[in-house]
């Protein structure tokens, strides 16, 4: 069936009669069983959607290029029982894709993977095979992904596999971050999603960004009050490490402290400590009345880790016992293998 007549069913928004400025920021939706879905928006794309009007249903999520250039449709599917396998993904893509396949010049679902950071997912794509004169859109690219433990479908509606709306929807559905309803600790899964790392305390994680390529992760998050502020990052040491080096996190210590003494920053008050496995930093920011930080480093699988916590109204004598608190609560662990995959807790 021609891609256009299967999207006759799909509530679709009017367009705007002008066209609006160009956006690139992020769009957040509440989603089934509490927490928040975070769009990245690609530049032009505009914001065509219905939010949910309680808890229990879906909102409708649909973005747009002006002048019928691009559609992306999102769909958050409900949380079950289980979380969903990559098995599971992968069947529901090729069952998504059928739908396409009689109308289409392929013929036939050809699942492929979807992959960045801790996103996981399956899609397949398709041309009209007999586009009707005047048709919006002539191919499709419709899947699943896997973000955290919240499975997400989406359709999305292009002109052809060179055309630039294809490539900045799959951006868009791979940036999508998952907010849990309730701050909590921060669970981080490692760029090769082999080990876990987790930060104690209630944390609302607000950006995570990753590098496929460089094999880098970075998180940023503010505790439940707003006066912590977390970030972490990880990435194979430098490469004139050697092996010894790049398995000690005193190394790392050195190394990243070095690079911050460069700085025109004003430090003060540093002093050094072992905690656990960790090599801790401590200093102050001297503007304003100080900024407290405390740098975690870690050397473990191949990467070295930086946790950093700082606090701008930090006093001595109050939050002592929450930054060691902080600091001793660091731990690594290995996850089974099924689960490998399905964390990153916000």
């Amino acid at each position: 069936m021609p891609i256009h007549s299967r999207l006759a069913g799909v509530t679709i928004l009017l367009l705007l009669c002008a066209a609006l400025p160009a956006q690139a920021a992020d769009a957040e939706f509440k989603i089934p069983g509490g927490g928040t879905m975070r769009i990245p928006l690609a530049k032009n794309w505009e914001d065509h959607s219905i939010p949910s009007p309680d808890d229990k249903h879906p909102p409708l999520i649909k973005f747009e290029l002006p002048f019928d250039q691009g559609s992306l449709q999102i769909t958050p599917i409900p949380p079950g029982k289980t979380v969903a396998t990559d098995d599971d993904l992968k069947k529901a893509a090729n069952a998504i894709g059928q739908q396409y396949a009689a109308g289409s010049v392929e013929k036939k679902a050809i699942v492929e993977e979807i992959r960045k950071g801790d996103t996981i997912g399956y899609a397949c794509s398709f041309t009209d095979a007999a586009p009707k004169k005047g048709a919006d859109f002539k191919s499709v690219t419709a899947g699943v992904v896997r973000v955290d433990k919240q499975v997400i479908a989406f359709t999305l509606l292009y002109n052809g596999k060179k055309d630039p709306a294809r490539g900045d929807g799959l951006e868009m559905v791979t940036g999508i971050m998952i907010g849990s309803a309730k701050p909590g600790p921060a669970v981080v899964t490692s760029p090769d999603q082999a080990w876990t790392l987790t930060v104690g305390g209630k944390w609302k994680i607000n950006q995570v960004n990753s590098d496929k390529k460089s094999h880098n992760k970075a998180i940023e998050a503010t505790d439940e009050d707003g006066g912590w502020v977390l970030s972490i990052y990880m990435s194979p040491p430098p490469k004139q490490a050697n092996a010894a080096e790049a398995a000690s996190a005193a190394v790392a210590r050195e190394y990243y402290q070095g690079r911050l003494k460069k700085s025109p920053l004003p430090i003060a008050d540093g002093t050094t400590a072992t905690i656990g496995d960790a090599a801790v930093a401590e200093y102050t920011i001297k503007y304003g009345n100080g900024q407290k930080n405390a740098n975690a480093y870690l050397a473990h699988d191949g990467y070295w880790i930086d946790v950093h916590v700082s606090k701008l109204t930090y006093d001595e004598a109050k939050d002592r016992a929450t930054l060691d608190e902080m600091l001793k609560s660091i731990k690594i662990e290995k996850p089974a293998a099924k689960d490998a995959k399905e964390k990153d807790k916000k």
